[in-house]
């Protein structure tokens, strides 16, 4: 794939005046309302000045005064009355609220600070030739200097926010905005023991929270200001170990892997188009300069789904890359940036990780009624779970053209939870990947029968109980799940269970899609509806109008079952539906998703 440059000025600027406009659209301006310059929240109603939601309208109101996209009077207004509620709407300790769920918070005063301490830092070297400004900028610092001492003993709850608190510290001390001694030495020693704290970035590139979508952009840019205040800090390191993870993740549609998410991003399906100024800022930090052209290019295709948030910092990390001089009293220390996963060819990450990617382009024949048009597929296999797959498939030239594979699940009717196949370990193969279930994982029912103790158990005993009763155990339910890549335009799968389980015990492949536009089965065509769950037989077809379609092949010429009683849920039955293969043990079954970039429907199956 050609590496893509950074969105043009012109192109960020326009869009972040329309982003802008919308927000200000919902400002109060009676000047009777107690609201006077506040932005009502869009879902809750209420004006709130944390968490950036000051921050962000003002940091994007002055980087478009920069840009000498908006000048006139009134709107500047706009501008002041927002700073002059910043300063008056706080608590009595200075602190601002996030009424969501953080009261009197330090780190959400800290996200206004680190985007004005952003917008300050810039301003030093790229001047805004404003007659408002100079007042403007007056009540800025004012602000930062009365929050500075405050946040600094305020604490936090959530991992990213030590370091947004520990770049806003950075910022407060890099712009010489605490004038007292003590107020200075306290800064300096919160901002020491968050420095501490290093970063929390696992072997993998994950941190903690996981939030690919939502946190990992917000500990990122955190961690970079950092590492610009103090060179020693190894915040671009990680940053950078992050940003290939995330890069990795990537789907072709734009969304990104989020099932391994500790966060409320968890299995959303959004773009994390907060990455792309991180990548940027990355960029221009002395790193590889691949990644930050990749990432923020490719996510660039989402831009109607940025929001102001994102287009904000994207266009202050554009305007820093121009400048040349990312922002600290030292410079950077760069070091070699690894190879991001290929976007050709079948390629799995490390088996030992927490997500073992594939990504391929899947080529396709002109007897197969294919276009020149391709189609890009991103797998993710997940240990430890009972979703074991989720993948995009996607036609390249055209992203929205996708389906996606919400979950593939595996399991046994057989001793409750003890039926479900989840990847206790994943070995790599040389054209793929095995997924091994031990069975014998602690479980609320052991797959097996307790036998009496022949004594009176009381009723607040009987969980205790269990650990000494004899059991007559039955076999395990293990199996191993084969995921074959040696053919570059499908994917194939075999499921063999531990061949020792009674006979004639139902099981279940069950596959949840997004909604296609119809599925056809031999001369059967029809609409699958939200939440339906559709018995596959020996092959069908999913597609989404003319221009994409999965072909699966493999099912099951006789169901003998419905559901089984402890079947996986649908994660989201208002827009997926269920496609399921009913097998009795012994097990071993293998089938295929093959896909088609088409001009035109394709033959029946």
């Amino acid at each position: 794939m050609a590496k893509q440059t950074i969105p043009p000025l012109n192109e960020l600027a326009a869009r972040l005046e329309q982003a802008l406009d919308r927000k200000l659209a919902r400002q109060h301006l009676d000047a009777a309302s107690p609201d006077h310059g506040g932005i009502a929240h869009e879902r809750f109603g209420w004006v709130n000045i944390g968490h950036g939601a000051a921050g962000s309208p003002l940091f994007a109101g002055w980087l478009l005064v920069m840009l000498g996209r908006k000048s006139d009077a009134s709107w500047i207004r706009r501008l002041d009355l927002i700073i002059d509620l910043l300063l008056t709407r706080r608590r009595p300790g200075g602190l601002a609220d996030n009424p969501d769920c953080n009261i009197e918070s330090a780190p959400d005063t800290a996200f206004n600070v680190q985007m004005l301490g952003a917008l300050l830092t810039l301003e030093r070297r790229r001047p805004i030739r404003h007659p408002s400004w100079a007042g403007a900028r007056r009540k800025l610092e004012r602000y930062i200097r009365q929050v500075a001492e405050p946040m600094a003993e305020g604490g936090f709850h959530t991992p990213n926010h030590r370091w947004v608190l520990g770049s806003a510290l950075a910022m407060v001390l890099e712009l010489n905005l605490v004038r007292s001694r003590s107020a200075r030495g306290t800064v300096q020693q919160a901002l020491r023991l968050y420095r501490d704290e290093m970063p929390d970035i696992d072997a993998h590139g994950f941190f903690v929270e996981r939030s690919p979508v939502t946190y990992d952009a917000v500990s990122c840019r955190s961690l970079m200001f950092m590492s610009d205040y103090d060179a020693d800090f190894p915040g671009l390191a990680a940053t950078q170990r992050n940003i290939v993870t995330d890069t990795t993740l990537l789907n072709p549609d734009g969304s990104i892997e989020t099932a391994l998410s500790t966060r409320q991003d968890q299995l959303s399906s959004q773009p994390p188009t907060a990455l792309a100024a991180c990548a940027v800022m990355l960029q221009t930090r002395g790193r590889r300069r691949a990644i930050g052209h990749d990432v923020s290019g490719r996510l660039w295709g989402m831009a109607d789904r940025f929001s102001l948030n994102d287009l904000a910092w994207l266009t202050w990390a554009a305007l820093e890359a121009d400048d040349g001089k990312p922002g600290g009293r030292r410079p950077s220390r760069a070091q070699p940036l690894g190879k991001p996963l290929p976007d050709v060819g079948w390629d799995a990450l490390d088996a030992s990780g927490p997500v073992v990617r594939f990504r391929a382009i899947c080529a396709g024949k002109p007897a197969d009624a294919l276009t020149d048009a391709t189609t890009q597929v991103a797998l993710s296999a997940l240990p430890g779970q009972r979703r074991l797959l989720r993948g995009v498939w996607a036609r390249t030239d055209d992203p929205e053209q996708s389906i996606r594979l919400e979950g593939l699940y595996l399991r046994v009717s057989y001793f409750g939870a003890a039926g479900d196949f989840i990847a206790d370990r994943i070995e790599s193969r040389p054209q793929g990947i095995r997924l091994i279930c031990q069975g014998d994982r602690q479980l609320p029912r052991r797959p097996g029968y307790e036998a009496p103790l022949g004594q009176p158990i009381a009723a607040d005993d009987w969980e205790t109980s269990l650990s000494g009763r004899p059991v007559l155990r039955k076999p395990l339910a293990s199996g191993t799940l084969d995921i074959h890549t040696d053919d570059p335009a499908a994917i194939r799968m075999t499921w063999k269970a531990n061949p020792a389980l009674p006979e004639n015990v139902p099981a279940q492949v069950t596959m949840d899609f997004s909604l296609p536009q119809r599925l056809v089965a031999g001369t059967m065509e029809m609409i699958p509806q939200a939440g339906q769950t559709i018995l596959m037989g020996d092959s069908c077809r999913l597609e989404r109008s003319v221009a994409l379609a999965l072909t699966l092949e493999g099912g099951a010429k006789a169901h003998r079952a419905m559901d089984l009683r402890d079947g996986p849920p649908m994660d989201d039955p208002r827009a997926s539906f269920r496609l399921v293969i009913n097998l009795q043990t012994p097990v071993s079954q293998t089938w295929r998703i093959r896909a088609r970039s088409m001009s035109k429907p394709a033959n029946l199956v």
